[in-house]
């Protein structure tokens, strides 16, 4: 492996970093171009994802251009995005996975970048196609952004906060007609052990009400609208229900509420890079892999089911995270 220390600050005008799909992915690789743009500050960087990623591109600092890899065969549309990368003659270009991964060494090699740095594992043929080999074993991070990290430098040991993601505003904060603290949750998941139940959230919210008062915005796909709507109708707070079927609209809502209740998901990641204090729920062993990055986020893990955390365990954190919303 060539070492971090080892390249010419001077020799590195061009950066790609590659990670193909995922927001909360491409979110974990975020620190990786932060800490490139800190030391490599005159290199200009790109990044390389799938098209799925797009409507994220916008709000991301510290990216100078994206090459998208668009939908269709993964191997021929990755190749595409190779030979256009190509063309701009990459000092240095970096696979974000923290793990041997056939299309990202593929990808590198066709990129033909100077340097093409990628973890590499034992008796992989595709090896061969990184000339700066980071092997497997050195990768030892618990979370997923250290582990990226330590792909360009395995000696480092955190993620040092000023390298945590940090997510652009596009439009001018919304007025407010009061100054209740806007708290943020959502009816909308994609995994169910990571959904909070209507019934979680009406016992949660309404324990917390008794104390301080707060707006609820509940976030909801137009698929989950009806469920919005029935949790409203629960809650003793002041609410409103926030229909997203626009990206824009959804990143619009998470930039203006003060603070954040969800279960693991898309939403707690952009949360974080805007530094919204948020209490999140893992319904699975991951949360040390893939907890928000964010110095005003806490979070609880059940194995098998967010709902199945006491609610004396999650109150005294989400009041905690409701305050320092207020205190915002």
């Amino acid at each position: 492996m060539k070492h971090f220390d080892q390249f010419d600050v001077e020799d590195i005008q061009r950066i790609a970093i590659i990670r193909r799909n995922n927001l909360g992915d491409l979110m974990s690789s975020l620190p990786l171009v932060n800490y490139c743009k800190k030391n490599f500050p005159k290199a200009k960087i790109t990044l390389i994802s799938d098209t799925s990623n797009s409507m994220l591109f916008p709000y991301l600092e510290n990216i100078d251009e994206v090459i998208v890899i668009e939908k269709g065969n993964k191997y021929l549309k990755s190749l595409k995005a190779a030979l256009k990368a190509r063309k701009a003659k990459f000092d240095l270009a970096i696979a974000a996975r923290p793990n041997a991964m056939k299309l990202n060494h593929l990808l590198l090699y066709f990129a033909k970048a100077k340097h093409r740095i990628a973890v590499t594992e034992p008796d992989k043929w595709h090896n061969k196609f990184v000339n700066c080999q980071t092997p497997r074993d050195l990768i030892t991070g618990n979370h997923q952004a250290l582990q990226i990290l330590q792909i360009l430098n395995s000696s480092l040991q955190e993620v040092e906060c000023e390298l945590y993601p940090k997510l652009k505003m596009l439009t001018a904060s919304r007025p407010r007609c009061d100054n209740l603290c806007r708290l943020l949750v959502t009816v909308s998941q994609s995994r169910a052990r990571n959904r909070i139940s209507v019934d979680k959230h009406v016992s949660l919210l309404n324990r917390l009400y008794d104390q301080v008062a707060f707006k609820t915005i509940i976030l909801s796909m137009e698929k989950d609208a009806a469920l919005a709507h029935e949790l409203a109708k629960k809650l003793k707070c002041t609410s409103e229900v926030a229909v997203t079927p626009e990206f824009g609209r959804f990143m619009e809502t998470v930039a203006n509420a003060d603070c954040v209740f969800s279960g693991d998901g898309g939403l707690c990641h952009i949360a974080a890079g805007y530094n919204k204090p948020q209490c999140v729920l893992f319904g699975r062993d991951v949360d040390k892999q893939w907890a928000p990055l964010s110095s005003k986020a806490v979070s609880l893990m059940h194995p098998d089911d967010v709902n199945a955390i006491s609610d004396d365990d999650i109150f005294p954190l989400l009041l905690s995270t409701l305050k320092k919303g207020q205190n915002a």
